[in-house]
């Protein structure tokens, strides 16, 4: 496993280690992309949230949108939660659906997660959810993916906010809302809980005003 690791290759679309180094040595954008994302992570683990990062690691430079580089796109991953957590919905949204468009040879996982927060961004549109377009983006695929995440506190949250205001249906809301709060009491990142706590709250806004 560690040699293959080393060697410059994508397994079922993920890049290697090896694939990596050959990027970062290629590129200065993804070095420094590499950087921010390092950085971010540790401050994470102390309990930092995604609008805590200093902006200026988020100031666009030339190449920084090449969605295809796997380094690049875990980049575009984590401006995309600066957003959520910043409640930049309409940007977020702009910014999920041009990086699904642009980059077609993004690993299949990172395309899955933009779809997801993309499903709960068309949930919670304003001034009213777009019902077809959610039912469009909320493939049987995906919805397999998100059962299959459930470790994730978003995916009970993208549940969450399906069955209050699209399906209307308390008793799944119920069920998404207990996995959502057992799944907090492990959660390792306290800046992420404490960010999706937000978003539920949000959610229950919604629903309330209807």
């Amino acid at each position: 496993m560690g040699l293959s690791n080393i060697l410059p290759l994508k397994i079922n679309g993920l890049a290697t280690d090896g694939h990596n180094a050959v990027s970062l040595r290629k590129s200065p954008q993804a070095r420094r992309a590499m950087w921010v994302l390092l950085s971010a992570h540790a401050r994470f683990a102390l309990g930092a949230r995604c609008r805590d990062l200093p902006p200026e690691w988020f100031v666009s430079e030339g190449g920084d949108d090449d969605f295809n580089n796997p380094i690049i796109a875990n980049m575009a991953a984590l401006r995309l939660g600066r957003m959520m957590d910043t409640r930049a919905f309409a940007e977020a949204k702009d910014f999920a659906s041009r990086a699904l468009r642009e980059g077609g040879k993004m690993p299949e996982l990172m395309k899955n997660e933009l779809r997801c927060e993309l499903l709960f961004l068309e949930t919670i549109n304003e001034p009213r959810p777009r019902a077809e377009e959610v039912e469009r983006l909320r493939t049987p695929e995906l919805q397999k993916y998100i059962r299959q995440s459930k470790t994730h506190l978003s995916k009970h949250r993208i549940t969450y906010a399906y069955e209050k205001l699209i399906a209307r249906n308390e008793g799944n809301a119920a069920k998404a809302l207990e996995g959502f709060r057992k799944t907090c009491l492990a959660y390792p990142y306290a800046g992420d809980c404490e960010s999706e706590r937000e978003l539920m709250a949000i959610i229950d806004g919604k629903a309330s005003a209807v």
